[in-house]
């Protein structure tokens, strides 16, 4: 069940990449510091601090669906990933022993180190563009993509229900060669 939503995240991400980066030169941002504006007071920037900046929308709804593609590799609620992940530690605890605890830890650290991650390189991404950088430009059937992929995100997550029984049906077939092999080979093998 998180397989399916997170490799679906993972495909609308891979093609928000693609259209963020699009035209930029490799080497550009290489020589950034890491906190560029450390040293620097942000107040004194006239420019960013004008009221009324206008954000273009291309950037606005992709600064949205950048967020759900974080919310969703993240684990966050409402999104399927979060059910996946509730669904593991549920298992996980069910199980009980040291390993458990420690997969339950893993997957906890694992879900703050994605947030943290997808947060900073989104922020760079999106909002810390330079002026002389070409604007963000996205084609039509660009956004349906990745906007379908996200709806499929959503959907997993509000019929998750019969999603989830089709996983566990899966997984306990899985559990079970005898019957594939079976299936395959006739009932002589």
């Amino acid at each position: 069940f998180y397989l399916v939503g997170s490799t679906l995240a993972c495909g609308a991400l891979f093609m928000l990449g693609e259209v963020l980066h699009r035209g930029q030169d490799p080497g550009a941002r290489s020589g950034r510091a890491v906190f560029e504006d450390e040293f620097s007071d942000p107040f004194d920037d006239e420019e960013r601090n004008e009221p009324g900046l206008v954000i273009p929308a291309a950037v606005a709804a992709l600064g949205g669906l950048f967020l759900l593609c974080t919310l969703m590799l993240a684990g966050l609620p409402p999104l399927s990933a979060f059910i996946g992940k509730l669904a593991m530690i549920e298992a996980l605890a069910k199980a009980g022993g040291v390993a458990a605890i420690l997969v339950i830890i893993a997957l906890s650290v694992s879900s703050l180190g994605a947030l943290i991650g997808l947060t900073r390189l989104g922020m760079a991404a999106l909002w810390s563009r330079d002026e002389e950088e070409a604007p963000v430009v996205i084609g039509a059937t660009e956004m349906i993509a990745i906007t379908g992929l996200l709806s499929a995100c959503v959907l997993l997550a509000v019929f998750g229900e019969s999603a989830f029984a089709y996983a566990a049906h899966t997984a306990d077939w899985l559990g079970r060669p005898d019957a594939y092999v079976r299936a395959v080979l006739g009932g002589g093998a």
